[in-house]
């Protein structure tokens, strides 16, 4: 399974806690979804399915608090993460 920082999308970032999460997978796969905090502490974690080509989540979690965030993908042992701004 091959996924890329750079197929990894999130917008609006930053955001007020709610946003989309978009990633592309070779092939269909299970994987985790984990947003840390700067301190990197778990504030969020999921199982997703993921299909061949292009996935999006729509995600709203309105207890987080402004800060700066972790967004990553973990797929057989390989992590894809990017940067998320919540004010």
């Amino acid at each position: 399974i091959k996924i890329e920082n750079t197929d990894i999308l999130l917008y609006p970032n930053p955001n007020n806690g709610s946003f989309t999460v978009g990633i592309k997978s070779e092939s269909e796969t299970h994987g985790l979804l984990n947003i840390t905090n700067s301190l990197g502490q778990n504030v969020v974690e999921e199982k997703v399915l993921l299909k061949e080509g292009s996935n999006q989540y729509q995600l709203q979690f309105n207890n987080l608090k402004s800060g700066f965030y972790f967004v990553s993908f973990v797929l057989n042992n390989s992590i894809s993460t990017k940067k998320l701004i919540i004010e």
